[in-house]
């Protein structure tokens, strides 16, 4: 299961888990017995689960996988499967096309970036 970064999922996420933290109680730590801090621990603990549970998606990576996919390219292949048309075709390569583009273009920027 994964958050992808900088995604809407991972802002959900992290807005969820602070409205969630925001709401717990935690006056009664000033006193370190081991069995609120044990109490407070389940309850954190507890609530990321839920949260986690709620946000994160199955990422599944096969040979096919390529980091310059996105959801356009999707999108515009699963119109492609559904019609059959030549043109979809064509919208899907080119598609894919300027995905890839756009992804090695970031990464050539990012490499001359970071090597200066």
């Amino acid at each position: 299961m994964v958050l992808k970064h900088d995604g809407e999922e991972e802002t959900a996420f992290l807005l969820s888990m602070s409205e969630g933290l925001s709401q717990l109680n935690f006056s009664s730590l000033d006193s370190t017995t081991g069995l609120d801090l044990l109490s407070k621990t389940i309850v954190i603990s507890g609530l990321f689960t839920n949260c986690w549970a709620t946000y994160a998606k199955k990422n599944t990576v096969t040979t096919q996988s390529k980091k310059w996919w996105n959801n356009k390219c999707r999108t515009v292949l699963e119109t492609y499967k559904r019609t059959g048309e030549h043109s979809d075709w064509f919208s899907f390569h080119s598609t894919t096309r300027q995905a890839k583009q756009h992804f090695f273009d970031n990464k050539i920027a990012e490499i001359a970036s970071t090597n200066k």
